[in-house]
């Protein structure tokens, strides 16, 4: 099995988010209710307060990525997502978060190089 392969196997999140971004929509039958078809990957809302640079920067992540990816299925949601998992990979790897009990520190751990 190549790496490429078990990466994938292991990530079935980022799976889940490209099929989201691939899934087309069916023309709808008249005797379905009209709206908007329900969610493939159900989500549960979670509201944020986000700061007008932290939304800057989501608006940006999600143009930059639905423009990489050629998809303008590609959303915010999907995005906080990935950072997330990409933050606890992150940590994972470090070994945990060790004594930090502040953003700063926080900041500086997540950002050293492995190589240290």
């Amino acid at each position: 099995m190549s790496k490429t392969q078990s990466q994938q196997i292991q990530q079935p999140w980022a799976q889940l988010y490209n099929l989201e971004i691939q899934l087309r929509q069916r023309p709808i039958p008249s005797s379905k209710k009209v709206g908007r078809p329900r969610s493939p990957f159900p989500r549960t809302a979670k509201y944020m307060h986000l700061t007008a640079d932290e939304k800057r920067l989501l608006a940006s992540l999600t143009g930059q990525v639905q423009e990489q990816f050629g998809s303008d299925k590609v959303n915010g949601s999907q995005i906080t997502g990935f950072a997330l998992r990409l933050m606890d990979h992150i940590i994972k790897q470090k070994g945990g978060l060790g004594d930090i009990k502040e953003f700063t520190g926080l900041w500086e751990r997540l950002t050293q190089n492995s190589s240290e």
